[in-house]
């Protein structure tokens, strides 16, 4: 297969397939993550609003039960407006996400010049198999969109990194800003670029001018949230009740649930050998070993995250729904500990990325959507894991895809992980 995989015939055809999958599976109304469907059913309600009563339905936005971006649900209402007919509103905006694997595959691009680009490129095309891809551009919502902006300020800084110049710096911003606008929760990943900028600029004119556009861009956000009130990002994830803040500042449920998300999203890299590890070097080490079951051990004595709630993720549900408690799941967590802190240890600001995504998550509800694929694209771009490029093959394609088929089948019998 291998000097197939080269040939433009093969991409296009994998590529045609893929997009013809996505449009059965929109006149399907595919919907594999349930919720995709009633969320959007939501937007499309508010963004009825905003039509109606513009001003009246962003001073009180917060009266409606939804975290998605104001500015996203105006794009909504923008399309509702000229199209007349959410047919072509959806249609539109699946097409418009066809942009994110596109920008994905710039990016991987960027980071791994030396690899064949129809590999990558037929790479990047696997994130059409994303069951949460797949529902989110279907039943527009803000998540995905925002990923796709979010790429874009990627794309520019992997570019700064090789160059240093100021320009793709600037980019980044802008993008990073912008899909921050369109989904909160980037804008907490924005602190990891500003970090590299002051690695790499320190306390010069240039950071400061950085600092300076950071804080002109982040202005109206805060204006809307904290002087005029509308704190919209505090609503409760749970239909019919509000926010219970001693769960929202429990981050032991976040840092156990997140890490064994973390974790199998790492696994399809450990089949396919794109990325090794050394589990002995980290058993062996003693003081390593007494910090993490001290960490799991104070996790274990905080830890409640109400199984009512729903997600938690796979192997949370596994726990529960198979064995009937959370021995199982406790066990991952401490396995999850392990293997993470081998694969970040590479860099020490991987733990700080890590810890930027566990903060990401401010709802107190943890689901596997809210995760992918932006895991596998972080692995692969801004994590340092030592990726072995040359194992970017059409094994590699394969188990990735397996990965995906299977993530798919897991999302059909059990639509609350």
């Amino acid at each position: 297969m291998k000097r197939y995989i080269k040939n433009k015939p093969t991409i296009i055809f994998f590529s045609f397939l893929l997009y013809i999958s996505l449009i059965v599976g929109f006149f399907l109304n595919e919907n594999l993550t349930t919720g995709a469907y009633w969320d959007y059913k939501e937007t499309e309600n508010i963004a009825q609003n905003f039509l109606l009563n513009f001003k009246d339905t962003l001073l009180n936005f917060d009266r409606f039960h939804t975290r998605h971006s104001p500015l996203f649900v105006i794009f909504i209402s923008g399309l509702i407006e000229i199209f007349q007919s959410d047919f072509l509103v959806r249609m539109i905006h699946l097409h418009i996400l066809l942009y994110l694997p596109l920008v994905f595959f710039l990016c991987l691009k960027e980071k791994y010049s030396n690899t064949n680009n129809n590999i990558l490129f037929l790479f990047s095309l696997i994130i059409i198999l994303s069951p949460v891809f797949r529902s989110l551009s279907i039943w527009p919502d803000s998540r995905n969109l925002g990923l796709a902006i979010f790429l874009t300020s990627l794309l520019f800084f992997l570019k700064f990194e090789k160059k240093k110049n100021f320009s793709n710096a600037f980019y980044c911003i802008i993008f990073y800003a912008l899909s921050s606008y369109i989904s909160p929760n980037f804008s907490v990943l924005a602190l990891f670029f500003l970090y590299k900028f002051y690695i790499n600029y320190r306390l010069s004119n240039i950071f400061l001018f950085i600092l300076f556009i950071n804080l002109i861009l982040v202005a109206p956000a805060l204006y809307y949230i904290f002087y005029l009130d509308v704190n919209f990002l505090f609503k409760s994830a749970i239909y019919g009740g509000e926010i219970n803040l001693k769960i929202w500042f429990n981050y032991f449920n976040k840092l156990f649930c997140i890490s064994t998300i973390a974790l199998f999203y790492y696994l399809p890299f450990l089949f396919s050998k794109l990325s090794k590890i050394d589990l002995q070097k980290s058993f062996n080490n003693i003081s390593l070993n007494f910090s993490l079951i001290i960490l799991f051990l104070i996790g274990l004595y905080y830890f409640n995250y109400n199984v009512n709630f729903g997600g938690g993720g796979i192997f949370f549900q596994i726990s529960n729904k198979i064995f009937q408690n959370l021995i199982f799941f406790y066990f991952v967590v401490l396995i999850s500990f392990y293997i993470l802190n081998q694969i970040f240890s590479l860099k020490n600001e991987n733990y700080f990325l890590f810890l930027l995504i566990i903060l990401s998550n401010v709802q107190e509800t943890i689901y596997h959507k809210y995760y992918d694929p932006m895991m596998i694209i972080l692995y692969l771009t801004l994590f340092t894991i030592n990726i072995n490029s040359k194992k970017f093959n059409e094994k590699t394609l394969s188990i990735f895809a397996f990965f995906y088929i299977t993530l798919m089948f897991l999302y059909y019998i059990k639509d609350t992980i």
